[in-house]
C-alpha cells in the first residue's frame, strides 16, 4: 500500500487550520458568553496589581458555600487562596481549562451551583420589630406567590400576592439577584416604611408609602467583605452594593388584577389594592411612614420592622 506523504501532510495542515478556527471561535463565543453568566462580566485571576471590586467579592463568599472548599478570607480581592479555592471547584465539576482563572463557563457553573443562600425563615419576630413580612420565592422568579404580614407578636395580618422577578439584559438574559435591576435577594434584611416615591413617578411606583429593603443581615442579603465597615456599619449586599428595593406597586397599563404583575428592577411587586391596604395596616399597629430618603446612607430613621425572603426550592 503506498502512502503519500503530501497527502498526510496536506490533510495534518487542514486539521490544524481547523483546530484553530474551532479555538478562535470558541474563544469569541466564551468573549459573549460574559453576558449569560451575571453578575459577572469580566475575566477574574491572579494578577499584580491584585483585582479588586464587587466581583471578586461576590466570587469568594459563593465560594465559601462549596464544602469541599478551605475557608477564604472574603476581602474583595483576588488573592492566591481565591485562585486556590477556585481551581478545586474547577477541577471538581470538570471544568476545562482547570487553572484558576474565573471564564464564563466556570462563572455560570459557580452561580447555578451556589447562588441558594440556604437561608430558613425562623418564623420569629424580634422583639424590637413592629411587624414581619414573609415572602417565599422560587428559583423561578415567573412564578408568583402570597407573603404575609404579621404583627409584633407573630400573628398573621395580611396575605397577598408577589412578583420578585428583576429584570433582563440587553441579551434577554434573567438578571439574578446578586446583579444589580435582578431579582430580589434572599436572605433577612430590616424594613421600614417610607413616605411615596416622587408624584411624576406615580405609574411605575403607585401612589402609596412604599416598604423599603434597608440593611441585610443573613443569607444574600448580608453578602460583604469580612469585618469591613462601610458608613453603616458592618458591609453588607444590601445596603452597601444593591439599594433602592422596595415594596410597592404600579399604575401598569394594559393590566389586570388576576394576570401576572410586571417585572421590576429588583423590587417586590404588589396589586395596588394590596398596597393600600398594607399601609393601612401597618399604621394602625404604630408604624410611621418616614420621610423618604431615597436610598440615603447611612439610613436616618430607626427601623421599624423586618423581611424574610426565603427560597423554597
Amino acid at each position: 500500500m503506498n502512502f503519500d506523504k503530501r497527502k498526510a501532510m496536506g490533510f495534518y495542515h487542514l486539521l490544524v487550520v481547523v483546530a484553530v478556527l474551532f479555538y478562535d471561535q470558541r474563544y469569541a463565543m466564551a468573549e459573549e458568553d460574559w453576558t449569560r453568566a451575571p453578575p459577572f462580566t469580566r475575566a477574574l485571576e491572579l494578577k499584580d496589581p491584585a483585582m479588586t471590586g464587587r466581583d471578586v467579592m461576590i466570587l469568594q463568599n459563593l465560594l465559601m458555600r462549596d464544602p469541599s472548599i478551605r475557608r477564604i478570607k472574603v476581602n474583595g480581592i483576588f488573592d492566591f487562596p481565591t485562585e486556590d479555592a477556585l481551581l478545586m471547584f474547577q477541577l471538581e465539576h470538570g471544568l476545562v481549562p482547570a487553572d484558576g482563572k474565573l471564564n464564563p463557563e466556570t462563572a455560570m457553573v459557580v452561580v447555578k451551583d451556589l447562588m441558594s443562600d440556604g437561608y430558613k425563615d425562623d418564623g420569629v419576630v424580634p422583639e424590637n420589630a413592629k411587624f414581619k413580612l414573609y415572602i417565599p420565592v422560587y428559583r423561578n422568579r415567573n412564578i408568583e406567590t402570597n407573603a404575609t404580614l404579621f404583627d409584633n407578636k407573630g400573628r398573621v395580618m395580611y396575605k397577598f400576592r408577589v412578583r420578585t422577578r428583576g429584570s433582563t439584559n440587553k441579551q434577554g438574559v434573567p438578571l439574578n439577584q446578586l446583579t444589580t435591576n435582578g431579582d430580589t435577594p434572599t436572605g433577612l434584611s430590616t424594613m421600614d416604611l417610607n413616605s411615596p416615591e416622587p408624584k411624576e413617578l406615580v405609574k411605575s411606583f403607585g401612589p402609596y408609602p412604599v416598604l423599603r429593603f434597608v440593611k441585610g443581615i443573613k443569607g444574600n442579603c448580608a453578602m460583604g467583605r469580612y469585618k469591613h465597615f462601610a458608613v453603616d456599619g458592618q458591609e453588607t449586599f444590601l445596603s452597601n452594593y444593591r439599594t433602592g428595593i422596595l415594596v410597592h406597586t404600579g399604575i401598569w397599563d394594559d393590566w389586570q388584577p388576576g394576570e401576572d404583575m410586571p417585572d421590576s428592577n429588583g423590587c417586590v411587586h404588589v396589586y395596588p389594592d394590596d398596597q393600600k391596604k398594607l399601609v393601612e395596616l401597618l399604621q394602625g399597629i404604630g408604624v410611621v411612614a418616614n420621610l423618604n430618603p431615597f436610598g440615603k446612607l447611612p439610613y436616618p430613621f430607626k427601623v421599624q420592622g423586618i423581611v424574610s425572603v426565603e427560597q423554597l426550592d
